[in-house]
């Protein structure tokens, strides 16, 4: 497991992410923005980028890097190269780890080859499903076969492999469920990310019992094949969690860029922004050198603790209170709510982390913070 990080003054680790918008298809468990990739489009998001960077630089040595979407993969191998050059050109080493993200029918070995020049160090492939019926309602075109053949061109790099599978989808059963998972298992990856459907078309109401029982079967055969768990939905072998995401738990320091990035800053005063939505319009206030947000909040040290409580919490380390009352001083109006819930659903009061119970109602409890 990673170290956790230390807030001391000018130790903040900060994380850079990069949102490529680009995707073929769109599926009804997606709510990031997305347009559909053209020559036109590509070029303008790879000038705007470039700017971007200009008038927003960072102030130190980024961390890690994740490059999220749409689906960067969706990129041409030398527009992976041109985007990966604007920032090395301006680091003096790579971060520690990079991430890029990419879907079955993107993954080319041209591709791979640039990105490994490049300092990518890991790579997480959105799977989904293997069965054919789950697919089908999830709105993925990709074969089992393909998922194969790309998650085996991936690994003849030394890249870290992460594999996403999404559970309780209309249709399938805790069987159905299973299956998929083994099979993503059996590919051996690095780590394997399982998120619970969610239909952001409104259209289905979830239904918490029948979730429980697919959140349960996940952990334990998980558990099983040496997947340890590191957050709710997030599983790795000893070394491999992504530190990325950890860092965003522990509510560290990110720049956001792209359109509809997000960054947080927490010194002098945290501050959270949202660059808009819209390709054309995030790099038209590029352009004119004034940024286009969708969202610019001042965030107050109990509302950035009540965050580090309630993102601590999804992961079974948990909080640690030392670290907590260094960088917050009083606690304690988040440890009053928490004491008012049964002992149960704790494992270690010292270190205030949810048991296998309290991870099962993580979003109930931080509902309630």
């Amino acid at each position: 497991m990673f170290r956790q990080a230390n807030f001391a003054k000018n130790t903040v680790p900060l994380g850079i992410y990069v949102h490529v918008p680009f995707c073929a298809s769109s599926c009804s468990y997606c709510a990031f923005y997305k347009v559909a990739p053209t020559r036109d489009r590509i070029a303008l998001f790879l000038k705007t980028i470039e700017a971007e960077l200009d008038l927003r630089p960072w102030n130190r040595a980024p961390e890690t890097m994740y490059w999220g979407g749409g689906t960067p993969g969706s990129l041409t191998a030398q527009d992976l190269s041109n985007l990966g050059n604007c920032f090395l050109k301006r680091m003096e080493t790579p971060p520690v780890e990079w991430t890029v993200e990419f879907s079955p029918s993107t993954v080319k070995a041209d591709k791979l080859d640039v990105l490994q020049k490049t300092g990518v160090t890991r790579i997480s492939m959105g799977i989904q499903s293997f069965s054919e019926k789950t697919k089908n309602t999830l709105g993925r075109q990709q074969t089992a076969r393909q998922v194969v053949d790309a998650y085996n061109l991936i690994k003849a790099f030394p890249f870290r492999k992460n594999l996403d599978l999404i559970f309780a989808s209309k249709n399938q059963n805790i069987d159905d469920w299973l299956q998929d998972l083994q099979q993503c298992i059996d590919l051996d990856p690095d780590s394997i990310s399982t998120y619970c459907m969610t239909d952001e078309s409104g259209q289905s109401t979830p239904d918490p019992d029948r979730e429980r029982d697919f959140y349960l079967a996940t952990w334990d055969l998980l558990e099983k094949t040496g997947y340890a768990q590191y957050e709710v939905s997030n599983f790795a072998k000893p070394g491999k969690a992504c530190l990325h995401n950890i860092r965003t738990w522990e509510m560290a320091e990110w720049m956001g860029y792209g359109p509809s990035a997000a960054s947080q800053m927490i010194r002098p005063a945290c501050v959270r922004t949202k660059n808009t939505a819209s390709l054309d319009d995030w790099a038209s206030g590029i352009e004119n050198r004034r940024p286009h947000f969708d969202e610019v909040v001042t965030v107050s040290n109990e509302e950035l603790l009540l965050d580090c409580f309630i993102f601590g919490l999804r992961m079974p380390s948990g909080v640690h209170l030392d670290t907590l009352r260094a960088r917050f001083g009083n606690v304690d109006s988040c440890l009053k709510t928490l004491q008012s819930l049964p002992e149960s659903l704790f494992q270690n009061a010292s270190r205030t982390a949810l048991s296998r119970d309290g991870l099962l109602l993580a979003d109930t409890i931080a509902r309630l913070l």
